[in-house]
């Protein structure tokens, strides 16, 4: 009898272990759907980093630095941290911009800011 209420108190042990993680797990994948939802134009202010994160493997990102607009001189490389710069514009060739073939976006660095100067038509993007 001890030897089948081992087992028993493993299998729940197992058993609560695995809830715990997929829920740890649903709960994560939730918390990222909640920061990437709405429109590409409410990300504007947030680093490319986050919004990176919500586009899908397959797309294409498309990056245009537009440092002059704040005064700073055009600098932006891929191989530097995405979390240094903020979008400020962006546009995309399907609605739901998270999956779409291609997104383009205007970045400026930190510790600039939206309202240093006027981003609304600096994208012309004519898919």
């Amino acid at each position: 009898m001890p030897h089948t209420l081992m087992i028993g108190t493993a299998r729940i042990l197992i058993a609560g272990i695995l809830l715990s993680t997929v829920a740890s797990l649903v709960a994560c994948s939730a918390s990222a759907d909640e920061s990437c939802a709405g429109s590409l134009d409410q990300h504007f202010g947030e680093s490319l980093a986050a919004l990176s994160d919500c586009i899908d493997e397959e797309s294409t990102l498309v990056i245009q630095d537009v440092s002059p607009l704040v005064g700073e001189a055009a600098s932006f490389r891929d191989d530097e941290s995405r979390q240094n710069w903020i979008v400020v514009a962006g546009c995309s060739s399907d609605e739901d911009w998270r999956t779409a073939e291609t997104v383009e976006v205007a970045v400026i660095p930190r510790p600039h800011s939206l309202d240093e100067a006027d981003f609304t038509d600096i994208l012309v993007c004519a898919w």
